[in-house]
């Protein structure tokens, strides 16, 4: 007798069964990826926290500068909470951040979270420009290398996505940054 073969995913995609296919499968994996930013952010926010505590420099002084005065900078210490023990700036920091206070900007005056709202479309707009730039450069620079294989523009293509890969992603951001304002000037 010939073996048993197995039904192939072609004839039988995992996809029409609504109780096993891809969009659970994707559910679940959306659902993984959420918690699995959990850990991250009970890392960050300590760490941002100490961070801005430990900035060389005093917060009043950089704020008004020549103009900071013991009485003003007392005041200024009163008002963000700086005259309190660390651990109960932290408490007060962690309550912010779960009522969703992401406090005000010293330099602006304004809550931080108007700040970012205001900036949030043109954030989308160049996200989606960027996007769709990488997109239309991606899929034409990989059907060439595809229908030219070994061509110069192939290994061309090749050596810029190895040498890309292969780069921390805070440099490949610095330089996507410094990139971007030289274009903007």
């Amino acid at each position: 007798a010939p073996p048993k073969r197995r039904p192939s995913r072609i004839r039988n995609p995992a996809w029409f069964d609504p109780h096993e296919g891809a969009p659970h499968r994707m559910t679940r994996f959306i659902i993984r990826r959420l918690l699995s930013s959990i850990p991250v952010l009970l890392g960050i926010i300590p760490l941002v926290f100490i961070l801005a505590r430990v900035i060389p420099g005093d917060p009043c002084t950089a704020t008004y500068g020549e103009k900071a005065t013991p009485e003003l900078c007392a005041q200024f210490a009163v008002r963000y909470g700086l005259n309190k023990p660390i651990y109960e700036q932290f408490v007060i920091y962690l309550g912010a951040i779960a009522q969703g206070d992401l406090g005000s900007s010293i330099r602006f005056g304004r809550p931080v979270a108007e700040i970012l709202l205001e900036r949030l479309p043109v954030t989308v707009e160049l996200t989606v420009v960027a996007l769709i730039f990488a997109s239309v450069v991606g899929i034409t620079l990989g059907l060439l290398s595809a229908t030219r294989r070994n061509s110069p523009v192939d290994v061309a293509t090749m050596i810029r996505s190895i040498s890309s890969a292969r780069r921390p992603a805070a440099s490949r951001a610095w330089r996507a940054a410094a990139t971007a304002r030289s274009l903007a000037f």
